[in-house]
Formats: structure tokens, sequence, C-alpha cells
């Protein structure tokens, strides 16, 4: 996914280029889902993805104060987009998407650290790499209980009830 060649300022521009994407996408997931659950979901992820950007925007502000960040164009497929935006789309469906997106996510940034010299930006990278990994078990943890238990995002308004153990 990630050229070998690249420097610093590409790699960082590629992983802020990531974080946005998936910002957009949760957000538009969150829209499309009618769950509340699953809105919520959405929406926390949105926020973590948005502390990620933020992150590396200041990161490249210290490594690259005198340069302007010029976003490459998107990694991923229109396809991808296309199909993760679908209205008609199923909440495990949904689930599927974004937890594919996290997989993708977490590669990029292990490529990527892989790549860099410099331990410090190597730690950070590796990092984003375990908060996406953290991003994808949570979706398939969601996922799973979904399958499991399909009236897990039903009855949302009721009181927290103590788990039935199975």
């Amino acid at each position: 996914m990630v050229a070998k060649d690249l420097t610093l300022l590409e790699v960082l521009s590629i992983a802020i280029r990531s974080e946005t994407d998936a910002q957009n996408i949760y957000r538009e997931m969150a829209e499309r889902v009618s769950n509340p659950r699953g809105e919520e979901r959405f929406h926390l992820l949105v926020a973590e993805e948005r502390q990620h950007q933020n992150l590396l925007e200041m990161r490249y502000k210290e490594f690259f104060p005198d340069v302007r960040l010029k976003l490459p164009p998107s990694l991923l497929s229109p396809t991808a987009v296309l199909t993760a935006l679908r209205k008609d789309l199923s909440l495990p469906q949904v689930l599927s998407i974004a937890i594919q997106a996290e997989r993708d996510s977490r590669e990029i940034y292990l490529e990527a650290a892989a790549k860099v010299n410099d331990m410090g930006w190597k730690s950070i990278l590796k990092s984003l790499a375990d908060w996406e990994h953290t991003h994808q078990m949570k979706l398939t943890t969601e996922y799973d209980m979904l399958m499991k238990c399909p009236s897990y995002y039903e009855n949302v308004a009721e009181p927290w009830q103590e788990e039935l153990h199975l």
C-alpha cells in the first residue's frame, strides 16, 4: 500500500489523509444507521479518528513548520467508498466495512513505520497502528455480539441490566 521510498513528509500526509477519510466514512455511517447505539458507536469512532488527525497535524507542524500541508488523494477505492455509503446496508454489513477499513489503516501505519528511520516517528506510527487495531477489535466485538444476539441493539432506552451468562 505504501511505497518504499516515501519521505517522512509524504508518510505523514498519507496518515493525515487516512484519518480524515475514516472520519468522513464513520460520520456518514452514523447518519445512515437507524439504531441509536450504532450511531453512538460511529460518532465515537469519528471523535477518536479526529484525535489521531490532531496528533499527526501537531507533529507535522513541529517537523515541517514552513511547509503547507497538502493531502494526497484518498487511498480508499471509489468502490469501497460507494459501498460504505449505500443506504440499504444492514448494521452487520456496515460493521464489516468498518472492520476492514480499520484493518487497512493499521496496515498503512505498520508499513509506514517499517520505512522510517526516526525512532520517534516509528513509535508514533506503531501507536497509531495499535489504535486502529483497537478500533478493529471493538468493531469486531460489536459485530460478533450482533451475530450472536440480534436484539443487542434493540430496547436501547432500558436502563443497564446485568448481563446474562451464556
